[in-house]
């Protein structure tokens, strides 16, 4: 095996009926990430981002505000934009042009031992209709880093549908 690449690897070992560990190595350099099953975290911080999508998708731009820390930081590396402090970002999402309908479909959650932070990524689904009527259908996957039952920071990649290409139909099932 050449030490010159990387290889990572994650191998759940199963501790006990709550207890579950995760191990991510990296060739030259061993990190580890402990991954706890939410019998053994804050259940509150694993509904915080919930709560948050149901705030946004309602306008209930103070209650969404009160989720976001102090020193909130969101980061769309889409557009390479990174929103600083919890006010630009309710000012960012509040002053958006159009309407909008979220609809909540998957939650993952798990712990990050070495930033003592809850991790949860969400996925929903948006329909948006801007002023001039055009309307966009998209998803976002968002990961969210919780401590002390508020958000520190959100990674937001949003991807618009469309419909499968010809070419792969015979392989594929539309869903």
């Amino acid at each position: 095996m050449n030490p010159n690449h990387a290889i990572d690897w994650l191998h759940p070992l199963q501790l006990s009926t709550t207890h579950l560990i995760t191990v991510k190595a990296t060739i030259g350099q061993i990190k580890l990430r402990v991954t706890m099953n939410q019998t053994m975290k804050n259940k509150n911080e694993i509904q915080i981002a919930s709560k948050f999508w149901n705030f946004i998708s309602e306008q209930k731009w103070n209650e969404a505000k009160q989720l976001l820390s102090k020193d909130f930081e969101a980061y769309w590396p889409q557009s390479k934009e990174k929103i600083v402090g919890a006010d630009n970002f309710i000012a960012v999402n509040s002053n958006y042009p159009g309407t909008h309908k979220i609809e909540f479909y998957n939650q993952n959650s798990g712990y990050d031992s070495l930033d003592q932070a809850t991790i949860v990524t969400t996925e929903v689904y948006i329909e948006s209709k801007m002023p001039d009527e055009k309307e966009m259908k998209l998803f976002a996957i968002s990961t969210f880093k919780i401590m002390d039952e508020k958000i520190v920071s959100l990674r937001e990649y949003w991807a618009d549908t469309y419909p499968a290409p010809e070419w792969r139909k015979q392989w594929v099932e539309i869903c």
